[in-house]
């Protein structure tokens, strides 16, 4: 544990960069582009080619990092199987992509009503350039597997900050800055972070990626009866996103290019933290509960808990101080206040399911430990169909805001169930712990947004302000952190 808390502040310094290079991205674009059809086209094609990779290229990362944990490097079958397992996988993203862009292609004018007839070409170019770069993705997926499973997680965010610096430079260099090109830059930046991490492997890892035919091997059967259910679930999830788009589009022009950069804010937040801590603490967890199942749980039970003390403090910040940090990003060139206004708004709801979100992730964690896959897919199905019909019922009475308001009701229907049905298969967690834990630090958090509507700056300049008002926060949250851990060590002394 502490050899992964010593790597955490690199590991968070490199994503907290690359998240900045990636914000970077998005204002240049804003900048140059507004809110423009061509803007609305290039986000809707990364939507969908980023879709091919996260469905196969998430199955593929969570299924092998449990395997490749507990692995004996003498297992021969099982090396054989995993062989095997990466060229099915690449098979299914070659046909895949080629359905996809045919599809894509037939329908374009259903798929993207609000774009005029030259968008929804450049729409198709872009999306044709960008598939080719999800292809080398999947290799992706498994060397981090494979670095993860061995706790080497500077090599893949190493990897991963080629994708974000790469179009940045094309952006703020090049002279023509179209949208075609820095689709083609940034699938050239894919193929770079495939290589790169393909070379950390090799250096440091015994196994290499070897071309074979699928046989008979148990190992590989059993990848495939894992992965399928994540498939599923992911593409069901993806669909969801696919869908929040397509219903941004009939709200009007630009809403697309908000939801999009909505999500990027909300992301930043997601990745830094959230997925840093979980991908870390998983191949830990893995093996924790294959050695001991109780132990496991009550693992589960402490990281939810830790994890959420920084969770919600980032939470609380953002509905205190999201909107001047968006105005200071955003508000610029043809991106005007109001836009900034919306994207606060979207952005309150999307990140006020964070910290449910945090124990959804590790229950599913668990149970894909314990090869109960199912269940995350019958979970991950549920919460989609929820997401999709509230959307249609809410965008009655909320409008736009309907695409923001039931993905926060669905991740909160979606934490419930499965936390009962791992009770109905008798994993049970500390839920008393759990739900005090989040309460305590919620009403911290509110507590934190009323000493700031309070005592706010707004005298010096909007960053000089923002960073005073952060500080405060921030001094204030973990001050009140300290004397309830001092008081809860002092109970547990009496």
């Amino acid at each position: 544990m502490n050899k992964l808390v010593s790597k955490m502040p690199l590991v968070i310094l490199i994503t907290l960069i690359i998240q900045i290079f990636n914000m970077i991205k998005n204002l240049l674009l804003a900048k140059y582009y507004g809110i423009s059809s061509n803007l609305d086209a290039f986000y809707l094609a990364n939507a969908f080619t980023v879709t091919i990779f996260n469905i196969l290229g998430i199955a593929i990362t969570t299924i092998l990092i449990p395997v490749l944990s507990n692995l004996d490097d003498d297992d021969d079958e099982a090396h054989v199987g995993i062989q095997i397992y990466l060229t099915v996988s690449y098979l299914f993203v070659i046909v895949s992509s080629l359905l996809l862009f045919l599809f894509l292609y037939l329908f374009k004018s259903k798929i993207a009503p609000s774009l005029d007839n030259a968008s929804q070409y450049i729409f198709l170019y872009v999306v044709f350039i960008l598939l080719i770069g999800q292809f080398f993705r999947i290799q992706t997926s498994f060397s981090t597997a494979l670095l993860q499973a061995k706790e080497m997680f500077i090599s893949t965010k190493l990897a991963m900050s080629l994708t974000a610096i790469l179009p940045v430079i094309y952006l703020l260099f090049s002279s023509t800055k179209s949208i075609i090109g820095l689709s083609i830059v940034i699938t050239v930046s894919y193929v770079f972070e495939s290589l790169f991490l393909y070379t950390s492997q090799s250096k440091n890892i015994y196994y290499k990626y070897k071309l074979k035919l699928a046989k008979n091997n148990v190992v590989f059967k059993q990848l495939v009866i894992n992965t399928l259910p994540i498939i599923f679930s992911s593409a069901i999830f993806q669909f969801q996103i696919l869908f929040s788009n397509y219903i941004a589009g009939f709200f009007g022009k630009g809403y697309i290019s908000l939801l999009s950069n909505t999500n990027q804010i909300v992301g930043m937040f997601q990745v830094l933290f959230v997925a840093n801590i979980i991908s870390m603490l998983y191949p830990k967890l893995s093996k924790e509960v294959n050695e001991n199942l109780e132990k496991g749980l009550n693992k589960v039970t402490e990281y939810i808990s830790l994890t959420n003390v920084l969770i919600i403090l980032l939470t609380w910040g953002y509905i205190s101080l999201g909107e001047d940090l968006i105005n200071i990003l955003f508000v610029r060139g043809n991106f005007s206040k109001e836009n900034a206004e919306i994207i606060y708004k979207f952005g309150v709801f999307l990140i006020l399911a964070l910290p449910f979100s945090v124990i959804r992730d590790y229950c599913y964690r668990f149970l894909y430990s314990v090869n109960k896959v199912s269940e995350p897919t019958k979970n991950a199905t549920l919460t989609v169909v929820v997401n999709i019909i509230l959307i249609l019922f809410l965008k009655q009475f909320c409008g736009v805001y309907s695409i923001v308001i039931a993905p926060l009701l669905g991740t909160i229907i979606s934490t419930l169930n499965i936390l009962y049905r791992m009770y109905k298969l008798k994993y049970r967690l500390n839920l008393r712990n759990i739900f005090l834990n989040f309460m305590i630090y919620n009403i911290v958090g509110y507590s934190m947004l009323c000493l700031i509507k309070l005592i706010k700056f707004t005298q010096f300049s909007e960053i000089s302000n923002f960073i005073l008002n952060t500080l405060i926060s921030l001094a204030y949250y973990l001050l009140v952190h300290f004397v309830i851990k001092r008081l809860l060590n002092f109970k547990k002394g009496v």
